[in-house]
């Protein structure tokens, strides 16, 4: 048996099936689209703005005039409501915003807005809804893509405030103010949230390492709220983490370090993780500050997730220093409405504003309204009757709604500047009883953002407020400027000595800010003690990142009050002081390890053994180096291995080697997770250690923990007993089988990691290869990946166990990859099989391309079919299968092979095929119109087309007429089918047979994914457009699954994705899923395709109950 050709195959075909369904939502009635969104009973839905209005939203916000403001592609506008009946009339064109904006905030007279070369601004002096000339640039930053720059607000310090996503370019440059907690020292990474001084002269990075975080928001008590990313490509590994919704404080790290390793929540050094929504695309967030919501929903966040079209409510309850929740679906669309949350705001009528729209959609406003709520609109305006008193004008201020919104603002600080400092301050004293706790923050805040904070006496005063929300945005408002009012080590000493969690955070926070010496800080030593001992994990960063900077000068002082520290505070205060070391040094700590490795074998800490010692694991990752990415190893040990060498330290290191493998396994299966991650970082070369590691697989255990066990195992460089060999090769094999049983979803990382997962553990054993071909259950599609290390002597073993299985399972999980991997056999039973095949769109065109290496006369009419598909090589490969044959004299055949040629007038790369066609088509009839090959003739030609046209109709008018009738009334004809059918009938499980016979399945959600992933795609686009997009797939094809045609200097013909490029080349995956590397200097011509690589005639021969559970299958993808 030849194998000469399999392997440069192997791990790459994958039928272009691509369900590109990137199309606008269908046009419901205006009067039906809020009909179809679910809210709860108390909620109604109204359309604000339809899409004539405003296409394809982004981002919205309101003017200071309480006017609605959209943008999108090429366009500002404010939406106008002329007769007050809550229905935008018109838009007025505030700007041609060429690239469309992805933030927008109104502050005065000016718009702020995240577009074009960054942050910039509009003047609109006179308020009438039009910008009066060109912006004002502010800060240049990557925008426009979907992982730039986005959200810009307003905060209650008076600051601004710009969420960037891991795409915008932030770097040390951007922190240009010396307190920002980021900065040449410590260099942001990935997303940012930057705070920028409110006259715009100075900004700090003061959180980084999101992923692509779009909004956030602020709530009552000023804490700061942002919705990440997952990393949706690595779902199903160890390393995947699911959209977060973060509490964020000063300093922190999001911990997205790469595309293969984010840290978890647990992580001591990570933001709060308030909820988890798992997998998904956060849009907008919005905190409701107004009372027009029943009260259950007042100081709730409201996140959109744009992929499952659907909105949550998250009621914060607030716990230690950070908060806790249990979020609630609060809107969804209802049947087959296509919902795209973008953005939502809330507006001065308390009715919440969300905008639809992305990817080219349509664009839609709702506005969503309490039956019951308050017109409550006119509380932040003054009284009609007379002039208003004083109060009245306090009242004003503190019961502002949405106060940090420009309408808002509008409002409440003219009269804030009007009245002066002391009646704000007389709200925030103990003895103003009559006023309500959030009335008196603010009071505070007020002072903070108007008049450069709260005095320091006022401030220590307020330390015996009885609510602990009040002293902890006292403390916060502390004025930078005390000229020694108060001692501040005094101060500062009655907050931080707080029963309340959250008030020593903030009192920390705040205490960074406030410049003490290093011998002022030694004399907070006994409440700094107890803040670097809290079991609250925030507290105690905070304290950390204070104090790390004073290492040597407070370290003594703290030290000096352990006798007044509890048994487990004295453990953290241990791990707290190690971590401070760190910051001394650069290279390997082994005092800080081994102030870890003595937490990890202390007994005795009670409940809280398992969150400190999982603290003091975190702490020996730091001290070596931290896990990340580096030169000296893969991506998927972004999260096994140091971001140093450690290589130099080796001896140092031995001794914890030899402590790690007396401590693990602890039984905990939390701890125990992150113990492996500390073996693989050191790589000890303990084979009982190694038979400890792998000892819990088998085949039931979880799939997921076995890929982090495996991946642990490939760095322990020991020789493996045979029965470490047999747990890790048949764990290698089960994978596949628990994945599929378990319906565990993969993505477009899937093969590439198991693959270097794979090499590395060969590595490790060469005799792994043979072990895995002879596991009973080798010989499915996922194990195609593990042919490459077969040895030639175990191929045919290899092959035949896919035979094996293909011909036992009736069910047999058909791919490209098995097809090729079948194609080289010479029996030819398997060719039949193979042949059989072709009827399945799921492989028809790995099936021509592999048959038509050596054509056979018998599948003539196999290549002519061939030749209905779209993408090029496949084409290409059934044109030179047909030249191959004998003389083509069937008139049907030659008529198919004109149609095709017919078609082909886009690009060069489609005309080199053309002219192969013609030229079967002249040798096989004889005759000649005239049709010019070459690049002479490389254009349409649609006169000789004609002629020979009218030619096949003259000789053979039954077979023309059938071939070439017209297919313009094909969609129409969809779309009255569709109206015909009952959609309540679907088989959800038939669906999914049907999807994956059609292939899509191959291209949508796998492990090779290359189309998007159709999660929720019922809930963000109408019925009507899915079909029709699956009919017509090059209507409409979205820039992100654009291919490219690169014809070589060699002549050969590529089509696919452009994955990455370089000066000296570039590398395409191409419909089939195989990778390419295509040198620079051996391109000849390169285009971008304006067809799909997902195939027409997907429906094709469908019947009508297929349709219906094909669409009832999509509805259940979550």
């Amino acid at each position: 048996m030849n194998y000469s050709h399999i392997f440069a195959r192997l791990f790459s075909f994958l039928l272009t099936v691509c369900f590109t369904v990137l199309f606008s939502i269908s046009a419901h009635a205006e009067d039906d689209l809020a009909a179809l969104l679910n809210v709860p009973d108390e909620f109604d839905v109204s359309v604000y703005a339809t899409d004539e209005l405003a296409h394809n939203i982004f981002c919205l916000t309101f003017d200071t005039q309480g006017r609605l403001l959209v943008s999108g592609p090429g366009y500002i506008r404010v939406l106008v409501d002329d007769d007050e009946d809550h229905q935008a009339d018109r838009a007025l064109e505030f700007a041609n915003d060429t690239q469309g904006a992805q933030g927008l905030f109104a502050d005065g007279k000016y718009l702020y807005c995240v577009s074009g070369l960054g942050l910039h601004r509009y003047l609109d002096a006179d308020g009438d809804g039009v910008a009066d000339g060109e912006s004002q640039g502010i800060l240049k930053i990557n925008t426009g893509d979907e992982h730039d720059a986005h959200a810009i607000r307003r905060g209650p310090d008076g600051w601004w405030y710009l969420l960037v996503g891991n795409m915008a370019g932030v770097n040390a440059r951007y922190a240009t103010l010396p307190t920002s907690p980021f900065n040449e020292k410590n260099p942001p990474y990935a997303g940012a949230l930057l705070r920028i001084h409110p006259q715009l002269r100075g900004a700090e990075i003061i959180a980084s390492g999101f992923r692509n975080a779009y909004d956030f928001d602020f709530n009552s008590a000023g804490d700061i709220f942002v919705y990440d990313s997952d990393g949706e490509r690595d779902i199903t590994f160890p390393w995947y983490r699911p959209t977060r919704l973060y509490h964020i404080t000063r300093g922190v790290e999001a911990g997205w370090k790469s595309k293969t390793w984010k840290e978890p929540s647990s992580y001591s050094t990570m933001p709060n993780e308030v909820a988890s929504f798992g997998r998904g695309s956060p849009t907008g967030v919005v905190c409701y500050r107004h009372e027009a919501f029943p009260k259950k929903y007042h100081d709730s966040l409201f996140i959109l997730d744009w992929t499952y079209g659907r909105i949550h409510s998250v009621k914060l309850d607030p716990t230690g220093s950070s908060y806790t929740s249990e979020p609630e679906l609060f809107m969804s669309a209802r049947g087959n409405f296509g919902f795209a949350p973008t953005d939502a705001e809330v507006g001065p009528d308390g009715a919440l504003y969300v905008a639809i729209g992305g990817r080219g959609t349509r664009g839609t406003v709702f506005r969503i309204r309490s039956k019951e709520g308050t017109k409550a609109e006119d509380v932040i305006k003054a009284p009609q009757l007379g002039e208003p008193d004083e109060e009245e004008k306090l009242i004003t201020c503190l019961n502002a709604f949405q106060p940090l919104l420009g309408w808002s603002r509008q409002q409440w600080k003219p009269i804030a500047f009007e009245l002066g400092r002391q009646p704000f301050e007389e709200v925030s004293k103990n003895s103003s009883s009559k006023f309500t706790p959030q009335q008196q923050i603010r009071a505070l805040e007020i002072l903070k953002e108007v008049y450069d904070g709260a005095p320091g006496p006022l401030v220590k005063e307020l330390n015996q407020h009885p609510e602990s929300t009040v002293r902890a945005r006292s403390i916060w408002a502390l004025s930078e400027n005390q000229n020694e009012q108060v001692n501040p080590v005094a101060l500062f000493s009655d907050y931080l000595s707080d029963d309340d969690p959250h008030v020593v955070h903030q009192a920390i926070l705040r205490l960074n800010l406030a410049a003490l010496t290093s011998e002022q800080l030694a004399q907070l030593s006994l409440p700094m003690s107890h803040a670097l001992g809290s079991g609250d994990r925030f507290v105690r960063r905070a304290a950390i990142e204070l104090l790390q900077n004073h290492y040597a000068e407070i370290v003594p002082a703290i030290k000096k009050t352990a006798p007044q520290l509890s048994f487990q505070e004295k453990a953290r205060v241990q791990l707290s002081l190690a971590e401070m070391r760190l910051v001394l040094s650069d290279e390997f700590d082994a005092e800080s390890t081994q102030a870890g490795m003595q937490i990890l074998k202390l007994n005795g800490l009670g409940e809280d053994s398992l969150s400190i010692k999982l603290d003091a694991c975190r702490l020996i990752q730091l001290a070596w180096g931290d896990c990340g990415p580096a030169d000296h190893h893969g991506a998927l040990f972004d999260g096994y291995a140091s971001q140093r060498e450690l290589t130099p330290f080796e001896f140092e290191l031995d001794v914890f080697r030899f402590e790690l493998a007396e401590v693990y396994p602890t039984g905990e299966a939390e701890l125990d997770h992150e113990l492996l991650r500390l073996i693989s970082m050191i790589r000890p070369a303990n084979a009982d250690l190694l038979k400890k590691i792998v000892a819990p697989l088998n085949d039931t255990s979880n799939p997921v923990d076995d890929i982090h066990r495996l991946v642990v195992a490939s760095r322990i460089e020991v020789e493996w007993s045979v029965e470490v060999l047999e747990k890790i090769s048949r764990a290698l094999v089960m994978l596949e089988v628990k994945v599929r049983d378990e319906r565990l979803p993969q993505d477009l990382n899937w093969n590439e990691r198991i693959k270097e997962l794979y090499g590395a553990l060969v590595k490790r054993d060469p005799r792994l290869p043979i072990s895995v071909v002879q596991v009973p259950e080798f010989g499915l599609p996922g194990h195609v990946v593990f042919m490459s290390e077969v040895p030639g002597d175990f191929l045919d073993q290899a092959v035949n166990s896919f035979v094996k299985h293909v011909r036992e399972d009736d069910d047999y999980p058909w791919n490209n990859d098995v097809i090729f991997i079948l194609g080289e056999s010479t029996d030819p039973e398997i060719r039949g099989l193979i042949r059989q095949r072709f009827d399945e769109y799921s492989t028809r065109q790995a099936v021509i391309m592999l048959l038509s290496e050596n054509p056979l006369p018998e599948e003539t009419d196999l290549f002519i079919r061939g030749l209905e598909v779209s993408h090029l090589p496949t084409l290409g490969s059934a044109v030179q299968a047909l030249r191959k044959l004998a003389q083509l004299t069937d008139p049907k055949q030659q008529i198919a092979i004109f149609q095709a040629a017919r078609r082909l007038d886009q690009s060069e790369a489609e005309f080199i095929l053309r002219d192969y066609l013609m030229e079967l088509v002249r040798t096989s009839t004889n005759v000649n119109f005239g049709f010019i090959p070459g690049k002479e003739g490389y254009r349409p030609q649609p006169d000789v087309m004609a002629k020979w046209e009218e030619w096949f109709l003259s000789n053979y008018p039954e077979a023309a007429v059938v071939l070439m009738k017209s297919l313009g009334d094909e969609e129409a004809l969809l779309m009255s089918r569709l109206e015909s059918l009952d959609w309540s009938q679907g088989n959800a499980e038939q669906g999914k047979i049907f999807f994956e016979k059609r292939g899509c399945a191959q291209c949508h959600g796998g492990s090779s994914a290359l189309g998007p992933d159709l999660a929720g795609v019922t809930g963000r686009f109408s019925r009507q457009d899915l079909f029709t997009a699956t009919l017509y797939p090059d209507r409409d094809v979205s820039p992100r699954y654009q291919a490219t045609n690169v014809i070589t200097e060699d002549g050969l013909i590529f089509t696919g994705l452009v994955i990455y490029e370089s000066i000296d080349g570039m590398i395409l995956r191409d419909g089939l899923n195989r990778t390419h590397r295509i040198e620079t200097e051996n391109i000849d011509a390169r285009t971008v395709s304006s067809k799909s690589l997902m195939p027409s005639g997907l429906l094709k021969n469908s019947t009508d109950s297929e349709l219906v559970d094909l669409y009832t299958y999509l509805q259940s993808l979550q």
